[in-house]
């Protein structure tokens, strides 16, 4: 009987009123948003099947409320990531002096995420809107994370340099004080970790590379070939295992950086936090080392099972 568009509007809304919050008309629209249940198992709406992509965005407003400020909040946001961006890109060497901006942004966006996140909060707000908005946050904390990696490594590596400026200017026989030994042990470490990370992706894709040539068309495999790839594959996990710690670590080390950079004008603060700082970058270098270190052990139990199987297999997967 709704004859106007008024009349529409208000005949939805008490068809929505009636029908609840978990009523039929809503979850309609969560099956067309997010996918229906899976038809074939009696499992309940939290198990459902996704949509693939699942592109529903949105931008909540709650008036008044620093979390969900709408799209002007978001565009804001993204702006001052992009403009963070462009800046480390067009001057790496300069990245330390960005530290700040970026660090004051991540601490902003993680206690949004964290609040956010809280099921204490917002009681009101469905799961699904809960879930897309932490995540939308999640994908913001991974760039400034980044962001924040790039500016604090080239702050120490340039404050390392300075360093070494300062030494070669001083006075014959005059030896560096503690302070500069621990900024010269932050560039060198910095470093150190960077080439841990490279070795890790290097050593990652040499294993995988040589696994599916010693696996190619070779159906059974011989029982020490065999057992070699089963040695190799628990390896390969253990690899990924403290590629994982390795990773968990990086946001500590984040931290502990941001605070060096941050009080590297107060020579007591920047001792402190110094040696805080190198104490998580050595952590950091060690983890991925170690998680290297296993991928090369499971390259070699490979490769010593194929030459243990006979030259001619060998030089079959030399070719392939």
């Amino acid at each position: 009987d709704a004859k106007t568009s008024d009349d529409r509007k208000r005949a939805m809304a008490s068809f929505f009123a009636d029908a609840g919050y978990e009523g039929e008309a809503l979850n309609s629209i969560r099956h067309e948003l997010y996918g229906t249940p899976d038809r074939f198992h009696d499992i309940g709406y939290d198990m459902m099947k996704r949509k693939p992509g699942q592109n529903f965005h949105y931008d909540l407003t709650l008036p008044g409320d620093r979390n969900f400020r709408g799209m002007a909040g978001r565009q804001e946001l993204e702006a001052k990531i992009a403009q963070l961006d462009a800046a480390l890109k067009q001057n790496p060497a300069a990245a330390g002096s960005l530290h700040g901006a970026i660090s004051e942004t991540l601490s902003e966006v993680r206690r949004q995420r964290a609040e956010v996140a809280d099921p204490k909060r917002y009681t009101d707000l469905p799961d699904e809107l809960r879930e897309n908005q932490v995540a939308r946050l999640d994908l913001y904390i991974g760039q400034l994370a980044a962001q924040a990696q790039q500016a604090g490594t080239a702050f120490t590596a340039q404050d390392a340099a300075a360093v070494n400026a300062e030494l070669a200017s001083n006075p014959k026989g005059v030896a560096a004080t503690g302070m500069q030994q621990l900024r010269q042990e932050m560039g060198i470490t910095e470093l150190d970790v960077g080439s841990a990370k490279t070795s890790y992706s290097e050593a990652e894709e040499s294993y995988k590379g040589f696994q599916t040539r010693a696996m190619r068309g070779s159906g059974d495999l011989p029982r020490d070939l065999a057992k070699g790839v089963v040695a190799a594959t628990k390896l390969s996990s253990e690899a990924r295992r403290l590629r994982d710690e390795a990773a968990a670590l990086e946001p500590g080390l984040t931290a502990a950086r941001s605070n060096y950079v941050e009080a590297a004008g107060n020579p007591n603060a920047a001792s402190q936090t110094g040696a805080i700082a190198l104490a998580e970058l050595t952590k950091v270098k060690d983890a991925w080392w170690s998680a290297a270190m296993k991928y090369w052990e499971a390259e070699a139990d490979i490769r010593g099972a194929v030459e243990e199987n006979g030259r001619s297999l060998a030089g079959s997967l030399a070719g392939r």
